[in-house]
């Protein structure tokens, strides 16, 4: 036997393996080399190498379980890994594993006959008889793979001759080992926690910006985007916090975590409102209440400091409104403003109740910038011009010291000469010129739009702007004449993995030796120093691109001499072929305009000066091709004077859920109907690249196919590799069935991509031993291999997000939780060899929300009568649901019969029927509300009285005092005060006493001041109470078993028991004859005992004016003493007393009344 095995002889754990490893070589047939190239086939030697072990009996052992010999699987996905040695060899690694949640109770915890199995001769000898035989040989494309006579054995960190065994973890849990010099053997497995990832048999805390709610996870989740978590390590998604949640300011955030629009002083009570990053707009104050919708108006608006404000006599106002002053009489101006293209800036005057309100355009009469300091070649750009400051000033009628305020122009269609519109696009291939850079402290974003708009505005060769403000630095204004492309539209679908280290689209690169981030613009380069290590997530906090929306870039003339560097681009033969190659036209009549579909989408603009039709329409196609996940479709439109609309979607086909090898079941559903579409046709790669799993069912209800195709025309093995390389050319394919539909007909094979597994049933675990769940039609052949459904791998991150989302069909009635009962995994024993269960499974990409699954597998239990318990666990990509008949596992005493749960496997989530008897654990786990410190957690027992069961709830480790340790030793007890929630379903230690040896045992402590209480379920109103006091002599009520257990009394009696422990000897009556040293100490915490029992009883159904005093042996002599105080008279701590061998009043046992 092995040390390992030895050592886990005290305490084997079901999340443990045992295992060993064999190393041997497949030499390739003549002509083959192993090298970079043949790697890829690495997986598919892996897969047909398990499935030849697998045939041969080499994935499974047998073991005895009440002499009935039981299959366990020693094979999992990873059992075998392939490499290249040299040219001509491959080195193949078998690793034989016993999962211990798989191994017979009966065999645990001695694991010798498992040990025996795995490595004697039926398994790992039989194995290396037919490897040192030369028998082993792989067969693959009708060439044969034969392997070496010789085969190694892991041995710790070399290969020997012999097999060894040793204990390991399944994935998500790490090995705790011996920390001695003298052995490194294995203690045991630990789950890595929530809030860690497990990788390379290690726990890592989730990084800043990840979180993890699930333990023994293999990955963490990255926060939503505008969201981080505070530290390392966050085990909760309500971790990821945004700005405004990690804010010391005390703003009020919305229910998406942003900073909300109205805010509240604390101190003075006024209302007012910031703006998105969370800066008061101190101009907003007021004494009256603001609402969201109105602050988010005056957002739009920026009061001009009077040192930009000019008065003067001789100016003209564009508009005028006048507003009662009652009725929010600012807020109307800014709405007025806000619906006129031509009110740039307003004045807000006062003249008793009469609000009045002028309007002014942006025109040379009242605007005036003034720039300082101008300098070249700035941010790397030998084309940019750099100002020191930029400074606007407005020019207004004189009036009552009129109040300015300025429309932020990046915010609206702004109208001076030309009319400005705001595109939605981000970004230009080129035609930018003329670049100003202005600095953070010497210009706002509002001055520079106004300076870039009035700049356009005189020049006859500007079509637009671009104006960005870079994150907490530089604004960059670059005007536009003749861009090619428009594109990076604020609405487009953008990956969140590229979105954070390229946000503002489409090209930010990081040089990490200079420090320097390179922002491309328009065609032109900016360089931008690196405020911190690593690229940032956001490199401008503001960008737009602003378009003339009457330009004459088509028309203009030669003459004005504007860039002549664009010309219309000649047709391409490559990029011809390119439509004929990669993509086919689409048959608009298969189209179904659905207006409420909505799908996402990514825009560009390509002007029609520069492109021809036939240009556009190649230029939009490569761009598709540019983005292989996302698009998929291609629309070209033509509806706009100055420009072509390209837009790219994702797979936008939608097909019904019959199980048919005919298309025709499948449609593109788009939001409109389009003039001219293209789909991108599905190239197959050479090789698989995923290792699909064969799911264990048989029948999928509510899947979402994405695709149908009929392979009845190909042989079996390759349509079945088409059928791989289908889903794994796209993205959104989660798993495929390869299936022989339509049996009655004669049967037709057929691909199904899924983008959802949907409701997984019909088992084949079990062998259909027991089953709840109906198996469908025997029209589909799913049984035989390679028929099935399989699951692609699940990645560390969901699905991509512009995937279509999917649903399980509504549950015909709602599931009424009051109906179950949650039980505790305490109450649960685990038999692998367990037959009665059934089994499905829930993909979790047709339901995020754990609560819907459980709801829809609780609804399948309370549909069948013959099921009663149903268990759910989270899995990768499903969340598996386990129904079973009821199954219990009973042990008995003179007094009592402890139940638990019979499962075949561990579960989190533990449900039962309600309103069925279990004993020892039927009823829920018992809960009573203390005031004002918390809840009791209790535990429940059923007690054997006569005939009959009753069951008795135990609240055991209940606090009366605080822990009479450091300064409170050798003083009165006094009270502890806890909050929240007790456990109470485990006894504490009992008191020192005089005679205990050293080392003190674990059940004796000084922290001792606990009394355990036993309640009748059903008792009686206003029942009786008996505080007994009893201390533990060494050696009962150790290993947190009960040296005095109530519950028989309490459940024959009808009346609830209370024991509790005090202190004796030094402890409780040490004295000096002082004041420091008084003694009596023991007698205080009796007393404290008896004045919680008087204060609390209530809430258990006891009267506290029926309560008894009892004690035995040294027990009674102290309790007696309270007989001749008068303190305890007084306040009626109890009414009778039961005593026995007391010392001071009888020899035998004595009743009396008080």
């Amino acid at each position: 036997m092995s040390a390992d095995l030895r050592c886990l002889r005290a305490g084997p754990q079901l999340w443990q393996t045992l295992q060993t490893q064999g190393h041997f070589q497949l030499r390739l047939p003549p002509g083959k080399m192993c090298s970079a190239e043949y790697a890829g086939l690495l997986l598919a030697f892996q897969v047909f190498i398990l499935d030849e072990l697998v045939a041969r009996g080499f994935c499974q052992i047998q073991a005895q379980t009440f002499g009935t010999p039981v299959s366990i699987p020693v094979c999992d996905g990873s059992a075998v890994q392939v490499e290249c040695l040299t040219g001509e060899r491959l080195g193949v690694n078998v690793t034989w594993k016993v999962q211990l949640k798989d191994v017979p109770l009966a065999s645990l915890p001695d694991l010798h006959d498992i040990e025996e199995a795995l490595v004697g001769k039926d398994l790992i000898g039989r194995f290396t008889d037919l490897i040192q035989s030369g028998g082993f040989q792989l067969l693959l494309d009708s060439k044969t793979f034969p392997a070496d006579t010789s085969i190694y054995f892991l041995q710790g960190d070399r290969f020997g001759t012999s097999p060894r065994t040793w204990f390991g973890c399944l994935e998500g849990f790490r090995q705790v080992l011996a920390t001695s010099d003298a052995t490194q053997d294995a203690l045991g497995c630990v789950k890595c926690p929530e809030g860690s990832y497990f990788q390379k048999e290690i726990c890592i805390p989730c990084p800043v910006g990840f979180y993890q709610e699930q333990a023994g996870s293999m990955a963490c989740v990255p926060c939503p985007m505008g969201r981080t978590t505070i530290s390392p390590g966050a085990f909760s998604h309500m971790h990821c916090v945004t700005e405004c949640q990690r804010s010391e300011a005390g703003l009020r955030c919305d229910q998406d975590g942003q900073y909300r629009a109205s805010q509240r002083d604390r101190d003075s009570g006024k209302a007012f409102c910031v703006d998105g990053e969370g800066r008061r707009l101190l101009w907003s104050e007021t004494e009256s209440p603001l609402s969201d919708s109105q602050c988010l108006m005056m957002r739009k608006f920026e009061k001009a400091p009077e040192s930009q404000v000019i008065l003067s006599a001789n100016v003209t106002v564009g508009g005028r409104s006048k507003v009662p002053g009652s009725e929010s009489p600012l807020l109307q101006c800014f709405i007025d403003c806000a619906l006129d293209e031509a009110c740039s800036f307003l004045t807000v005057s006062t003249a008793g109740s009469e609000v009045s309100c002028d309007f002014y355009a942006w025109t040379s009469d009242n605007i005036a910038c003034v720039t300082s300091a101008q300098h070249q070649d700035t941010l790397g750009n030998s084309e940019a011009t750099g100002f020191g400051s930029l400074r606007c000033q407005v020019t207004v009628r004189s009036g009552d010291s009129p109040a300015v305020y300025l429309k932020k122009g990046q915010e609206f269609t702004t109208t001076s000469q030309k009319s400005f519109e705001q595109t939605g696009f981000q970004n230009t291939l080129s035609g930018m010129y003329r670049p100003v850079v202005f600095p953070a402290s010497g210009a706002d974003l509002t001055g520079a739009h106004l300076f870039c708009l009035r700049a356009c505005d005189h020049d006859s060769c500007c079509d637009g702007f671009i104006l960005a403000q870079v994150q907490g630095g530089p604004i960059i204004c670059g005007l536009l004449s003749s861009p090619d492309v428009l594109l990076c539209n604020v609405k487009d679908w953008r990956d969140p993995a590229k979105a954070q280290a390229n946000a503002t689209c489409p090209g930010v690169t990081y040089d990490r030796g200079s420090r320097q981030v390179t922002l491309r613009l328009g065609g032109q380069e900016f360089q931008i120093p690196a405020a911190v290590e690593g690229t940032p997530d956001t490199v401008t906090s503001f960008q737009q691109v602003y378009l003339w929306k009457d330009s004459d870039m088509g028309s203009r003339s030669e003459s004005l001499g504007c860039r002549r560097d664009m010309e219309p681009r000649p047709d391409s033969p490559t990029e011809t072929d390119l439509t004929t190659e990669l993509f086919s036209p689409v048959d608009l009549n298969q189209v179904i305009v659905n207006e409420n579909q909505s799908l996402p989408i990514q825009q560009q603009w390509l002007f029609k000066h520069l492109f021809s039709p036939q240009q556009a329409n190649l230029w939009c196609l490569s761009r598709c091709i540019q983005e292989p996940s996302f698009c998929q479709l291609v629309e070209i439109k033509d509806s706009a004077p100055l420009y072509f609309t390209c837009t790219l979607y994702p797979e936008a086909q939608v097909c019904d859920d019959v199980m048919e090898s005919n298309p025709k079941g499948c449609r593109l559903i788009l939001p409109h109907r389009p003039k001219t579409l293209f789909r991108k046709k599905v190239l197959l790669r050479d090789k698989v690249k995923n290792f699909y799993t064969r799911l264990p069912f048989q029948t999928l209800t509510g899947i979402s196919i994405r695709n149908k195709v009929p392979m009845s025309e190909k042989s079996i093995s390759n349509g079945f590799f088409e059928c791989e390389q289908l889903c794994d050319a796209d993205p959104c394919c989660t798993g495929f069935g390869f299936l022989n539909v339509s049996q009655l007909k004669g049967g037709e094979v057929t691909c199904l991509t899924l983008n959802s597994l949907g409701l997984q049933t019909c088992t084949e675990e079990n062998g259909g031993a027991w089953r709840i769940l109906e198996c469908g039609s025997s029209d589909t052949e799913v049984r035989t291999y390679p028929f099935g459904w399989y699951q692609k791998p699940v990645a560390q991150n969901d699905a991509p997000s512009f995937c279509p989302s999917v649903v399980l069909p509504s549950l015909p009635e709602k599931v009424a939780l009051g109906s179950w009962q949650s039980l505790a995994p305490s109450v649960v024993v685990v038999d692998p060899s367990f037959r009665n269960f059934d089994v499905a499974h829930i993909s979790t990409a047709a339901t995020r929300d754990f609560s819907d699954a459980r709801d829809f597998c609780l609804f399948e239990c309370s549909r069948h009568q013959a099921c009663l318990v149903t268990t759910l666990q989270t899995r990768p990509g499903a969340v598996r649901c386990v129904f079973y008949a009821d199954a219990q596992i009973c042990t008995h005493s003179l007094q009592a019969q402890n139940c638990r749960l019979l499962l075949r496997e561990e579960a989190t989530h533990i449900y039962r029927k309600l309103n069925i008897p279990l004993l020892g654990f039927g009823t829920p786990a018992p809960s009573v509300t203390i005031a004002p410190h918390g809840q009791l957690l209790g535990r429940s027992q059923a007690i054997q009285v006569g005939t009959s069961w009753k069951q008795v709830d135990q609240f055991l480790g209940v606090p009366y005092a605080a822990p009479p340790l450091a300064e409170s030793r050798f003083q009165a007890p006094e009270p502890l005060n806890w909050t929240g929630s007790w456990d109470a379903t485990k006894p504490r230690a009992s008191c020192w006493q005089p005679g205990t040896r050293a080392p003190v045992s674990p059940g004796v402590s000084e922290d001792c001041l606990y009394l355990n209480m036993f309640v009748p379920q059903n008792v009686a109103p206003n029942a009786s109470v008996l505080v007994f006091f009893h201390n533990t002599m060494e050696g009962r009520g150790t290993d947190g078993q009960l040296a005095i257990d109530g519950s028989f009394l309490a459940a024959i009696g009808n009346l609830i028991v209370v024991t509790a422990g005090y202190r004796v000897g030094v402890f409780g009556f040490l004295s000096s004859g002082s004041g420091e040293v008084s003694g009596n100490w023991g007698l205080l915490d009796q007393r404290a005992a008896l004045t919680w029992v008087q204060t609390h009883i209530g809430v258990f159904g006891g009267d506290p004016w029926r309560v008894t005093l009892a004690a035995d042996r040294g027990g009674a002599d102290v309790a007696s003493i309270h007989l001749l105080t008068t303190r305890a008279a007084d306040s009626r701590l109890f009414r009778r007393v039961m005593l026995m061998v007391s010392h001071l009043f009888c020899l035998h046992p004595c009743f009396g009344h008080w």
